[in-house]
């Protein structure tokens, strides 16, 4: 019973997370946004933050600086925002679909009886 406790202790710190990441990067979009709302119209503001909450927490969207990602030691990011793994690997996935066999599937003929 202890460890399933644990587990949702942890499941809801990871929501929890997730949540405040959300309202991070909504917090950043809105303040962007902001001077093209109508002012006059708050439930419209109200109606895009909530909107863009539910979407970046539903999806699970983050983002992850060039500073943050070298503190992580992961390996720089080029010009088109792709690591050089991940070029290789999305290369390699397009090459195994273009050179993959391609079944084709006749009908048998209608039989004469």
């Amino acid at each position: 019973m202890s460890e399933k406790m644990h587990t949702a202790s942890e499941q809801m710190m990871r929501q929890n997370m997730r949540m405040m990441r959300a309202r991070s990067l909504v917090g950043a979009v809105m303040s962007k946004i902001d001077p093209f709302l109508d002012h006059d119209q708050d439930h419209v503001r109200k109606g895009v933050y909530e909107a863009l909450l539910e979407l970046f927490h539903s999806e699970g969207v983050d983002v992850i600086t060039d500073a943050q990602r070298a503190d992580a030691g992961l390996p720089p990011r080029g010009p088109d925002g792709w690591t050089m793994e991940e070029i290789v690997a999305i290369e390699h996935h397009r090459l195994n679909v273009l050179t993959a066999p391609i079944y084709a599937r006749f009908p048998a003929p209608p039989s004469e009886e």
